[in-house]
């Protein structure tokens, strides 16, 4: 239960529960890796296309739709902003030590990244393979959802919820990571499975086993304070 400001105000100093000291930005051992991974992946996924001429951009004809390809660099690019201020929402350090940083990080989250990203991937994937269709709707469906209820209950000072389902927001955005781990170790080690399989477990392994990790986070840390 929070304290209210007056109950606050009416305690003596060594009454007060003394805040943990802010550690170094580098100090939490999961900070430099999860930049690293995000980066590698958004330098994979867009080296195709950067620098490249669209008539000679990689991208399977979709014969009756011509919007297909901008409204692809929309997903992407939202995509790429939401990765990144992803990976800035749930950094401790900036959040204690740069609390505007986090907000304007959020607010980009959500109105650059998911909500457009999120728009332009259910338009998009109506012309995209159909293995693995319905796992994308629901991760993109399930990210923009739990997005702008992050939003929200911060908005509410609801912040146990906003925690709780950033991080559900977070495991949505980072899920196509595994497709790309799948799609390297498929590629490395010449394995002898048919495409449409790999591409249908990489559209739902990703974030059903990123939904498992953060619930698991939630419940090893559910007595920590939201600071």
């Amino acid at each position: 239960m929070t304290l209210s400001d007056e109950r606050v105000a009416s305690l003596a100093p060594d009454v007060l529960p003394s805040p943990s000291p802010v550690k170094s930005w580098w100090a939490r051992s999961w900070v430099l890796p999860l930049w690293a991974v995000v980066l590698f992946y958004l330098y994979y996924q867009e080296k195709p296309f950067i620098g490249v001429p669209p008539d000679q951009i990689q991208v399977s004809p979709h014969p009756g739709f011509g919007a297909y390809y901008p409204i692809l660099l929309v997903h992407m690019t939202a995509g790429t902003i939401a990765m990144l201020a992803a990976c800035m929402q749930v950094w401790q350090w900036l959040r204690r030590s740069h609390p505007k940083i986090h907000r304007v990080s959020g607010r980009l989250y959500v109105f650059a990244g998911a909500v457009p990203g999120a728009l332009a991937g259910m338009t998009i994937i109506w012309f995209a393979p159909a293995s693995g269709k319905l796992g994308v709707m629901i991760s993109v469906l399930g990210w923009v959802t739990t997005a702008l209820v992050a939003y929200f209950a911060a908005r509410r000072g609801n912040y146990v919820l906003h925690r709780r389902f950033m991080l559900y927001s977070f495991a949505f955005v980072m899920n196509n990571i595994w497709g790309v781990f799948f799609q390297i170790i498929w590629l490395k080690f010449h394995i002898t499975l048919d495409f449409t399989y790999l591409l249908e477990g990489s559209r739902w392994l990703g974030w059903v086993i990123n939904l498992a990790l953060v619930q698991w986070w939630i419940y090893r840390t559910i007595d920590r304070p939201v600071e």
